[in-house]
């Protein structure tokens, strides 16, 4: 027998259907919520590592710049002192 052909057994299976789907819900959110947690934290953790990343780069091409600015003082320099000495 179709449930189709059948209407109270037809009303049976959609009311048992939406029984299931009423307590499946509830019994599924704490899962989700949990899942969304955990995500976050794992986000938050991996954010963490790129800023320390960035940080030391960051830091890393600060140095090369003030290194880079000083060989050019020293070159100026040098450059001068050189001009000096031929005239």
């Amino acid at each position: 027998d179709s449930p189709l052909k059948n209407p109270p057994r037809g009303s049976r299976v959609i009311g048992l259907r939406e029984e299931m789907i009423a307590e499946a819900c509830p019994a599924i959110k704490p899962r989700h919520d949990r899942t969304v947690a955990d995500l976050a934290d794992l986000r938050l953790e991996q954010n963490k590592e790129y800023l320390e990343f960035f940080r030391m780069l960051y830091l890393t091409l600060g140095n090369l710049i003030y290194k880079k600015e000083k060989k050019l003082e020293e070159l100026d320099r040098n450059i001068r002192t050189t001009h000096i000495q031929l005239e």
